[in-house]
């Protein structure tokens, strides 16, 4: 009799042992799992960031060709402008080289005349 409830005793705690492992066991492929998303997601994360990262730099890069291909602009814009400001100030003086020119003609008709 107290062999058998030995062999009782054993088989108990045996079987306590099963459903711990297995609860054990369970928590661990759980745990495993939760690792396995939590590393997915900083993975899936990580390169969503990256391209985001990538994405921004490419930006960075072609707002900054813009900026130089502007600047470029603008020092064509600057010197096409000092060349319309040059050629209206020889017009100008173009204009009153002829205003006296007639001027003289004029003069020079009137001075004729009067001979």
């Amino acid at each position: 009799m107290i062999l058998f409830l030995y062999v009782l005793l054993k088989k108990y705690k045996l079987t306590e042992l099963r459903n711990s492992t297995a609860k054990n066991k369970k928590k661990i492929v759980d745990l495993e799992q939760q690792v396995q998303d939590l590393e997915y997601r900083l993975v899936g994360t990580s390169n969503i960031d990256k391209t985001k990262v990538i994405k921004k730099d490419n930006q960075i890069v072609d707002l900054e060709k813009t900026v130089v291909a502007l600047k470029e602009q603008n020092t064509q814009l600057d010197a096409a402008k000092k060349d319309i400001k040059k050629r209206l100030k020889t017009l100008r003086r173009l204009r009153i080289m002829n205003h006296r020119l007639r001027h003289l003609k004029h003069k020079k008709e009137g001075f004729g005349r009067q001979n």
